[in-house]
């Protein structure tokens, strides 16, 4: 039988130059757009909104983009991976503009932008399933763990923004008031008022998708937001599932 024609090598390099331009899109969009994003989200606090410790997280995700870009052929990506990746941050770059006009239309918008942004994410995700070659390649495990970072974390943050922009059509905004916005973790004393289902159906849908994978980073995220929320019983049941499937993707991915 003829073997397969390998893609030429064009076609792989449309990834990682596309990864290139849409990281640098975002990043430009944030410099030009992103001073507004903290007064939005003050304004618009949910009942599942993190501390603001919790948004440290777009550091690794943004060093992780290297792993794309730079071992797209060693890590065996498939291009159409990358590309899926690569328009998750063009969406990403849309976001931020669309956020910060404070406008109902502008923040329905941005929730549209961010529901995108973790869509082609976890389409990078789930075309690739680089975990599966990971103990063959290790290399697979960086590039992996960048697409599942990003598509971790905007699933957080597009739960966050649909809460927003349906607070903006419905109602007023809350008065930003900075010095009452502290510090808290999951494991402060328990408040009713901030009992909500958001965070635990997140885990679970989160936690089957790594589980059946098998992807360990892709519930990372969701344990670090789920740390830094406000305490309550739901969302200690969402910390301990979110954490146990981090550890039944681990397990499935090392004796695979």
């Amino acid at each position: 039988m003829a073997e397969a024609e390998k893609a030429p090598d064009w076609y792989d390099r449309s990834g990682m130059v596309a990864v290139f331009v849409c990281v640098v899109a975002s990043i430009a969009s944030n410099g030009a757009f992103g001073r507004g994003i903290g007064d939005v989200s003050c304004k618009y606090t949910q009942r599942f909104s993190p501390s603001n410790e919790a948004f440290g997280i777009w550091l690794p995700i943004y060093l992780l983009t290297l792993a794309p870009m730079l071992l797209a052929f060693q890590s065996n990506a498939p291009a159409l991976s990358n590309l899926s990746y690569a328009f998750a941050w063009l969406s990403a770059s849309l976001w931020t503009p669309a956020f910060t006009t404070q406008t109902r239309q502008g923040l329905t918008w941005a929730a549209v932008f961010l529901a995108l942004t973790a869509t082609f994410a976890l389409a990078a995700v789930f075309s690739s399933r680089l975990w599966n070659g990971v103990k063959e390649n290790p290399l697979q495990a960086a590039t992996a763990s960048a697409y599942a970072g990003l598509a971790g974390w905007t699933t957080v943050a597009a739960a966050l923004n649909v809460g927003i922009a349906y607070q903006a059509n419905d109602d007023l905004p809350d008065v930003c008031k900075r010095d009452n916005q502290g510090t808290y973790t999951i494991f402060g004393a328990i408040d009713p008022a901030y009992q909500t289902p958001v965070p635990l159906i997140l885990a679970c849908v989160v936690s089957l998708a790594s589980t059946l994978l098998p992807d360990p980073a892709l519930p990372i995220p969701l344990v670090w937001a789920i740390f830094w929320v406000h305490p309550s019983y739901m969302n200690y049941a969402a910390f301990a599932i979110s954490i146990g499937a981090v550890v039944v993707s681990g397990v499935r991915v090392a004796y695979q």
